[in-house]
């Protein structure tokens, strides 16, 4: 499972070079990319559909130089539930985007940043260590960004793209602090070690809610959504269909994997979360 998910992302990155690369000729650089992409997107999709009855949680461990521990990655039945839809929205938004350069000028490394943001998502889902969740989160929000100012020479689309880049890090700046308290009550930085870590109620409510801040970020519920409503119609109509249907939803991703980390809940935590969710519907439609 991990080896097929490990090509899926070799090849986005590397069509999406390939793309940057023969930028000059048009319609190679319009459809291969998005082409390939959706093909690759849909091969595996089906792979995990038939997959699912009886998917097994899977891990893979390599070591390497870089500080807080190893490339671990693993798979699980939750990364399953949030890479199914990625799949499905990767390959609609892949092939629409061909379409959507007929009557728009696509930017030389665009379909890189797609691909770099579809990657990162897919790493987001299975990263088992905080240094490669954060590359692979800083991946996502920052490709992201690059597609929002696809047409930066408007100034509300970096206006747009400013707010949204200064949302996104300071919502990063809330997961240092969130990985911080996990890292040094349970000393390693593996996410499967964290639930064996005995985390006081006071501890717990601050990566609770230092979490609920940092992936609200993202998700862009309210009142963590001031960056929504700008960036999604300064961006492309393919990369906003993406980040709206799937790439807030890595915000919520992270809160779940995050209440798989800690031995109890409090019930307070439930309460803000129904608040939360209410208030986004509700307001959202009103908006």
């Amino acid at each position: 499972m991990l080896n097929s998910i490990f090509f899926y992302v070799i090849s986005l990155c590397l069509t999406g070079l390939i793309s940057t690369v023969f930028y000059k000729y048009s319609l190679f650089s319009r459809y291969f990319a998005g082409i390939v992409n959706t093909l690759f997107s849909l091969i595996l999709l089906v792979f995990l559909v038939i997959k699912f009855p009886g998917v097994q949680s899977e891990s893979v461990s390599i070591n390497w130089s870089l500080p807080l521990g190893g490339f671990h990655a693993g798979f699980d039945h939750l990364s399953l539930y949030f890479m199914i839809p990625l799949l499905i929205l990767a390959a609609g938004c892949s092939i629409y985007g061909t379409r959507y350069f007929k009557e728009h000028k696509a930017g030389r490394p665009h379909w890189l940043y797609y691909g770099l943001l579809v990657a990162g998502m897919v790493m987001v889902l299975i990263s088992r260590n905080i240094v490669l969740f954060m590359i692979s989160w800083e991946v996502m929000s920052f490709s992201s960004f690059l597609l929002v100012i696809s047409e930066a020479g408007k100034e509300s689309v970096r206006r747009a793209g400013w707010i949204y880049f200064i949302t996104a890090h300071i919502g990063t700046a809330f997961l240092f602090a969130l990985f911080f308290l996990l890292g040094t009550e349970a000393r390693t930085f593996d996410f499967e070690l964290f639930g064996r870590a005995s985390f006081t109620v006071g501890r717990s409510n601050l990566i609770f809610i230092f979490g609920l801040i940092g992936f609200g970020l993202k998700a862009g519920f309210i009142p963590f959504h001031i960056w929504l409503p700008l960036a999604h119609p300064a961006a492309p109509s393919h990369v906003s269909g993406l980040m709206s249907g799937i790439m807030i939803k890595m915000g919520i991703y992270g809160i779940l994997r995050v209440l798989t980390f800690l031995p109890s809940f409090q019930g307070w935590w439930g309460i803000l979360l129904i608040i939360l969710g209410a208030a986004s519907g509700i307001i959202g439609i009103l908006l």
